[in-house]
């Protein structure tokens, strides 16, 4: 019987809390999270992401949060604003669910909730070979910054 009401009451995924660290680096100053996978974080990667930063005014290292995930790793989005504030939320190649986030977020369309503007955009190593991607990037970043 318990269980029957359980099922019942409960019609939504439940996600366990990490409990180690989050492997995070950057100052987070400009209050601007950014996530992406650690197969997405390489020296080339780096550089696209320096530039993508620098043309809203922002330095990578001193302006944001970079927070970097292993594939099939979950973090909850009260798990990164427990490490500081946050007015803007970049995914690179994450997807929203991954981050226990329930609604539907787009591609390249900046999206409020709660206080957080939500972007959610293919990863790094793709927008660095497609021109388009670029093109959606930027236009979505002038909307934000």
């Amino acid at each position: 019987m318990e269980d029957l009401l359980l099922d019942s009451f409960l019609d939504y995924d439940i996600y366990p809390f990490k409990t180690d660290d989050i492997n995070l680096r950057g100052q987070g100053a400009k209050e601007v999270a950014i996530v992406l996978y650690k197969t997405d974080d390489n020296d080339e990667t780096q550089e696209l992401l320096e530039k993508i930063m620098g043309a809203v005014k922002l330095n990578l290292l001193q302006d944001t949060i970079i927070c970097t995930l292993d594939k099939g790793e979950e973090l909850t989005l009260q798990q990164l604003r427990q490490q500081g504030n946050m007015k803007q939320l970049l995914l690179f190649g994450v997807d929203a669910g991954v981050m226990g986030i329930r609604f539907q977020v787009a591609d390249y369309q900046p999206l409020s909730w709660n206080n957080l503007v939500f972007l959610k955009c293919d990863s790094l190593s793709k927008i660095a070979n497609n021109k388009k991607l670029k093109g959606a990037l930027w236009q979505a970043l002038q909307k934000i910054f």
